[in-house]
């Protein structure tokens, strides 16, 4: 089990989904049955009992960003170059919703960790400490994107380690006239 597994085959569970979606259906519903269904293939893994990967998910309908995450890879913003917003929400036990939640349903925190071993609420996979409270059910939001241009930057937590948002913005200034993936 990996991460690249999810990341092959996660983009094309929505795609399908999507696909299949009945009218009056909502995205976001969407994107919690794929996530779940990601999940499910996950548990035929036994490797996939003691590893796990954080997920983020943008996609763009009409004028519409929609993001769906698990854990704690961070998706920001970027308008006319200056804006930037954090649009996903990191599931980690430095957030008390995320706490209270894990706690309801069973789970230890100790050492700023799920039964003092995962840092993460929800995740991906780690399905050994699953009945403590981690789940894979996605924060999903969208944005309205109107006129104008935009940038994305998702990251996992080790690039927000040591970067900070006011870094993702000279990084994107300074580079301008780059293709923003080759940066």
């Amino acid at each position: 089990f990996s991460a690249l597994e999810v990341q092959k085959e996660l983009h094309k569970i929505i795609a399908k989904n999507l696909s299949n979606k009945k009218e009056g259906k909502k995205e976001e519903i969407v994107f919690i049955e794929s996530f779940n269904e990601m999940d499910e293939i996950l548990k035929k893994k036994e490797e996939a009992s003691q590893c796990g990967t954080t997920a983020t998910v943008c996609l763009l309908i009409d004028d519409i960003l929609y993001i769906a995450n698990v854990g704690n890879s961070t998706a920001f913003l970027i308008k006319n170059d200056r804006n930037i917003e954090q649009i996903s929400k990191n599931h980690d036990c430095k957030d008390e919703k995320e706490v209270a939640r894990v706690k309801e349903n069973g789970g230890l925190i100790f050492n700023g960790r799920v039964c003092g071993s995962l840092s993460l609420t929800r995740c991906l996979g780690n399905f050994d400490i699953s009945d403590c409270g981690v789940i894979c059910k996605p924060s999903v939001s969208k944005v309205n994107i109107e006129n104008g241009s935009f940038k994305l930057v998702i990251a996992s937590d080790g690039v927000w380690d040591v970067l900070n948002k006011d870094d993702i913005l000279t990084i994107i200034t300074e580079n301008k006239s780059k293709d923003c993936e080759t940066i």
